[in-house]
């Protein structure tokens, strides 16, 4: 099969230090995985260019086309009006893409909301993938609009697939991660951690007072910002975690860390702790967590439920608000077997799974395509 993968014209893989962008880093793990699977992969966007020896046989392809720059800064433009903007700047490069390599079996984006609108562009399948489960009203009302017969969406979960109103939907597939990128720790040292964009809905506030009820350190990781694209207006909250920081001295603040110092932290604390509201697509740091082998105290709400499984990889609590039962899981963290628990996320979430879900899904979406009589 000859994939064509579109990556961003914007972030480089692997991503620089504080850029958090779960999605992308998916989509360039499937494309290397596809490509050592056999199939004539390119990727297209930014790569590390130290890095492009590494990831052979996959191929790269960066079209040329100009960086845009921080508006806000630059322009001191509001917030809608660079979140327009870069959407604009995202599907011209999509664009050019679909306009100028026609030679592929199928393509596919991480983001539906940019390549969406130019799928007709093109006859052959366009397969996308949705990343963001917040405002999920909104975005379904844009997806009608999607009507193209060979545009097609793979839920990234159950839950995803639940709350998505659309169409073309292909079969679910889970996201994975590649074992030998964690190191896993069998004797944790002495904290507990959350990770993760500093907002309400990931609850880092829950996760601090749970800690202290529980008597024990927590480690806070991930860039605090005033406005979030998919959280809106979070100054307020902003000033309230920080706060916590200075009123708690058993939590200690990093700031925004690499990838791989990302991986260290949840590697050697004793659990993650992540009261979020389920408002996730998905959960790559909870993920990311039992593959580690760290357990993961964490809301039996949206996708989580796919992930945890009570007792072998960590604790699911009915309420986000609930201090006391964050805490009573924090003091059974050590019933949890790490062998056993990083085990049941290599058998059930390794990248060789999800590579080969997505193998599975485009050959689905070609076959329509073709049934369709449109090829």
């Amino acid at each position: 099969m000859k994939i064509a993968i579109i990556g961003s014209c914007k972030f480089q893989v692997p991503t620089e230090k504080g850029v958090i962008h779960a999605p992308l880093a998916l989509t360039f793990n499937l494309a290397i995985e596809l490509a050592k699977m056999g199939h004539d992969v390119t990727y297209f966007g930014k790569v590390d260019k130290e890095y492009t020896e590494k990831v052979k046989p996959l191929k790269i392809e960066t079209p040329e086309y100009y960086d845009l720059p921080d508006l806000k800064q630059t322009f001191n433009c509001a917030d809608s009006v660079r979140f327009r903007a870069s959407h604009i700047y995202h599907q011209n490069y999509m664009t050019k893409i679909l306009k100028y390599y026609q030679d592929f079996d199928v393509y596919y984006s991480w983001a539906i909301t940019y390549i969406g609108p130019m799928a007709p562009l093109y006859n052959k399948p366009v397969v996308a993938t949705h990343h963001d489960s917040t405002n999920m009203d909104v975005y379904n009302l844009v997806f009608k609009g999607f009507d193209e017969a060979n545009l097609f969406m793979i839920p990234i979960s159950e839950y995803m697939n639940k709350i998505t109103e659309y169409g073309n939907k292909l079969g679910v597939v889970h996201h994975g991660i590649d074992p030998n990128e964690i190191v896993a720790s069998e004797s944790p040292e002495d904290y507990f951690c959350w990770l993760g964009r500093v907002s309400p809905s990931k609850g880092p506030d829950i996760a601090i007072e749970a800690a202290a009820k529980a008597g024990v350190k927590i480690k806070i990781a991930g860039p605090i910002e005033e406005s979030l694209p998919d959280f809106g207006d979070v100054a307020n909250f902003a000033t309230k975690i920080k706060k916590l920081f200075e009123d708690h001295r058993h939590v200690e603040y990093l700031g925004s860390l690499s990838q791989q110092e990302s991986f260290k932290l949840i590697s050697n604390s004793k659990g993650l702790i992540f009261p979020t509201d389920g408002t996730e697509s998905f959960s790559m740091v909870a993920l990311e967590a039992i593959m580690a082998g760290t357990p993961v105290i964490t809301t039996n709400k949206g996708p989580l439920p796919e992930i945890v499984k009570p007792g072998i990889n960590g604790f699911l609590i009915d309420d986000e608000k609930d201090i006391d039962g964050f805490a009573s899981a924090i003091a059974k963290i050590d019933t949890i077997n790490r062998v056993t628990c990083r085990q049941d996320a290599i058998n059930r979430f390794s990248l060789q799974k999800m590579a080969k879900g997505y193998e599975e899904q485009f050959n689905v979406a070609i076959e329509k395509r073709r049934h369709n009589g449109q090829n």
